[in-house]
């Protein structure tokens, strides 16, 4: 399977980062902010556009667009990096499509996926893994050195998983 690493960013304006990488990891769920906006009811950026300057009474800036187009073309089976600043937290498997949740509202995290995160600890950093720039928010890993360590990462993982399995049976 051909993976693509997303380098998703926890929203972090309002102070509620804990609170929100505890949520993910619990509940199997990346989600991103803009969530005043349903975006599996929106096509194109344009409509993205318009829709973002009636809720937001602004218009959209690039990391609003960059979000929304990152989230219409994420697929089952990519690899998510969920990371706060610099710091990865996570790393997990997406398993499902594009998702709104209005009960994710009130976190601003309503517009995401739900993932199986394979490696993470416990809603502490990542400390033996490679940080990232601090401006990355979320997006494709195109840098083959970090996309080449987690998808190795995640095939270890993986694979022992699927040891374990054999060895039961």
């Amino acid at each position: 399977m051909d993976r693509r690493v997303f380098v998703w960013s926890v929203p972090d304006e309002d102070g509620k980062i804990e609170e929100r990488i505890n949520y993910m990891l619990k509940n199997g769920w990346a989600g991103q902010g803009w969530s005043s906006i349903n975006f599996n009811e929106l096509s194109d950026v344009e409509e993205f556009r318009k829709v973002h300057e009636e809720a937001y009474k602004e218009t959209a800036r690039d990391r609003a667009i960059t979000t929304f187009k990152y989230l219409k073309q994420i697929r089952e089976g990519d690899i998510i990096v969920l990371k706060s600043g610099a710091t990865p937290y996570a790393v997990g498997i997406v398993k499902s499509p594009l998702v709104y949740r209005e009960d994710l509202v009130e976190l601003d995290i309503a517009n995401g996926v739900y993932v199986d995160w394979i490696i993470h600890n416990n809603g502490k950093p990542l400390t033996d893994f490679p940080k990232f720039s601090k401006a990355r928010t979320l997006g494709i890993e195109q840098t083959n050195e970090f996309k080449n360590f987690y998808i190795k990462k995640v095939e270890e993982v993986l694979n022992a998983q699927k040891f374990r399995e054999e060895d039961r049976s």
